[in-house]
C-alpha cells in the first residue's frame, strides 16, 4: 500500500511540481528503508512482519520509484527500482516464471502457495522490466521473452482473451477465475 503513495505522489508531482509532495515521496521511501528492510534483501510487506514473503508488494515499488524518477529525475527512485529488480531476478525467478509466496530467505513455500502462480503479475513483471530497461539501460529481454511466453502459452483463457488467476508451473489452471 505504501508504494502506492509514492505512485501518487509521483504523478502529482508530475503534474504541478511542488517541493513539499517531492518531501512526502522522499519521506516515504526513507519510512520504507528504514523500518520495513527484511532480510535476505527486500522489504517487509507489513508490519509487524506476518506470513509468507511475497513478492507483489516489491513489484509494485518498482512501480512507483519508476513513475517518482521518470516525475523528478532523482536517481534515488531509480537506484531503488534497481535494488528490487535484481532481487526480482535472482529471488522472484525462477528462469521462467515469477513466484508469488516465499519463505523468509526467498526460497519459494512449499505447498500449493509456492506453487500457484498469477499469469497477470508475469505480464505486469514484463512490462515493469522494459521500463526499467528503458531507464537504466541493460538487457533484461530474456527476463521479458520468459515471462510473456510462459504467461501467453498457460495463463490466458482461450476463450476470453483474460488471463487466469491461477497457474501451476507447468500451466495446470488451479484458478479459472479472472
Amino acid at each position: 500500500d505504501i508504494s502506492f503513495v509514492i505512485f501518487a505522489l509521483a504523478w502529482r508531482y508530475r503534474i504541478s511540481p511542488d517541493e513539499h509532495v517531492l518531501a512526502l515521496a522522499h519521506e516515504t521511501l526513507d519510512y520504507i528503508q528504514q523500518k520495513m528492510k527484511a532480510p535476505y534483501g527486500g522489504f517487509w510487506h507489513a508490519l509487524p512482519p506476518q506470513g509468507a514473503r511475497v513478492q507483489n508488494p516489491h513489484m509494485h515499488l518498482v512501480e512507483a520509484c519508476h513513475a517518482a524518477f521518470e516525475a523528478t529525475g532523482e536517481r534515488r527512485f531509480l537506484d531503488q527500482a534497481d535494488e528490487v529488480v535484481g532481487l526480482m531476478r535472482t529471488k522472484f525467478f525462477d528462469g521462467v516464471t515469477v513466484g508469488e509466496f516465499f519463505n523468509e530467505d526467498w526460497t519459494r513455500q512449499k505447498g500449493e502457495a509456492g506453487r500457484t502462480l498469477e499469469p497477470g503479475h508475469q505480464f505486469e513483471w514484463a512490462w515493469i522490466l522494459s521500463t526499467h530497461q528503458r531507464l537504466k539501460g541493460g538487457d533484461l529481454s530474456r527476463e521479458i521473452a520468459a515471462l510473456t511466453n510462459f504467461a501467453e502459452c498457460f495463463g490466458v483463457d482461450p476463450a476470453t482473451q483474460v488471463a487466469f488467476d491461477g497457474i501451476s508451473p507447468e500451466g495446470e489452471i488451479i484458478s479459472a477465475s479472472s
